[in-house]
């Protein structure tokens, strides 16, 4: 697999990472990325992806959003795993492991 994650992303100088999108108030360093809880809300996603809320909100609401959501009650939520690749990130721990079992 190519690894994209040089030419689509930069870091400040402290090693947060910054999409092309981003403001320097980007919330995650590189490290911390691996750390990330296997389901996020929509929010946080938006985050990672250097977009605000509300526009995420309107791509999933048009099915626009650049990877898969679905809903627990109410809320939107993105796995993880498939953010990460979406951005090039590499987190060996997600590459070692087992594709999830479907539920059903």
């Amino acid at each position: 697999m190519t690894d994209f994650s040089l030419s689509r992303h930069s870091t400040t100088p402290d090693g947060r990472l910054l999409h092309a999108n981003s403001t320097p108030e980007f919330p995650f360093k590189l490290a911390e990325l691996g750390t990330l809880p296997p389901v996020l809300d929509l929010t946080t996603a938006a985050r990672l992806l250097g977009i605000g809320r509300s526009t995420a909100y309107t791509l999933v609401r048009e099915g626009r959003f650049p990877c898969e959501t679905f809903k627990v009650g109410h809320q939107h939520r993105v796995a993880s795993a498939v953010l990460l690749r979406l951005l090039g990130v590499s987190v060996p721990e997600l590459e070692e492991s087992e594709p999830p079992v479907p539920l059903g």
